[in-house]
């Protein structure tokens, strides 16, 4: 438990260090460029332009600027919009994240659900017509891009077929065509990884077999290694193993030159 809680409280550490040191870098980036966010074609007004600075704090010293923006980042205030006036950055994150948060998810279920059906699928079938369309799908799958797939998608389901809305978010049906314009790219990617792994471990398991094979076709001379930590002493009970086969195997020879034996004089009496 102690080891689980120290690498969590590693983890955690170094997130912090690189939300830390992204921060830093933003503002010192931002702090470098020339200009500022209120420069305009048309040049404001001294005073009009020192309100606005007092306003938004830009008039304080950089170092305190520094400051108070690492202490608004710790309590997640982002500060006033500069593009929506009257809004702050975390409203429009607040509005916003659901919606995010909603189509990432929908899109990453769909990835998963289509990539390891899709390359279940694409493995069984390996010759025909059924394999030669799961190819193609999966080539152009990889190779078109996401707007291009989500204009056919919209063409054909939402203004041909009318069976999903284009556009919008007002329900479950409104977010079908982004989700699945989402998951289908990766999902095919996933597709094509899961048919490659599964032909992968196959050749493994024949190649695992092989020994195997020899040694039941030489009658045991060979022994297959057996899997880590399935005897103890895995090379004491081979070498038991092989004696004993072929202690049998001499027993069956010196069988058969008896019987023979036994022959031969068989017919020496009787002639």
């Amino acid at each position: 438990m102690s080891e689980l809680v120290r690498f969590v409280a590693r983890r955690l550490a170094q997130g912090l260090a690189v939300v830390y040191v992204v921060a830093t870098a933003t503002f010192i980036l931002l702090r470098s460029v020339p200009g500022g966010p209120f420069d305009r074609e048309k040049q404001l007004p001294p005073e009009v332009k020192a309100n606005i600075e007092r306003k938004y704090h830009l008039d304080a010293p950089v170092t305190t600027q520094y400051l108070d923006y690492l202490v608004d980042l710790a309590h997640l205030d982002f500060g006033p919009s500069l593009r929506f006036p009257g809004r702050s950055v975390g409203e429009i994150l607040s509005e916003g994240l659901p919606v995010s948060a909603t189509l990432g998810t929908g899109g990453l279920l769909v990835a998963v659900l289509f990539g390891v059906s899709g390359g279940l699928a694409a493995y069984s079938v390996r010759s025909g017509v059924g394999s030669a369309v799961l190819a193609v799908v999966l080539v152009v799958g990889m190779c078109m891009p996401s707007f291009v797939l989500a204009v056919l998608l919209i063409e054909v389901f939402a203004m041909r077929l009318g069976v999903v809305p284009p556009a919008l978010w007002e329900g479950f049906r409104y977010a079908i065509l982004p989700v699945v314009t989402l998951g289908l790219a990766p999902g095919v990617y996933l597709a094509r990884l899961t048919r490659s792994e599964l032909f992968e471990l196959e050749t493994r398991g024949v190649r695992a077999d092989r020994p195997r094979q020899g040694a039941l076709a030489r009658g045991g001379a060979a022994q297959a290694p057996a899997p880590p930590g399935v005897a103890g002493d895995g090379d004491h009970a081979g070498s038991a193993r092989r004696d004993a086969l072929h202690g049998l195997v001499r027993g069956r020879a010196h069988v058969r030159v008896a019987r023979r034996g036994a022959a031969l004089r068989d017919r020496g009496d009787r002639s």
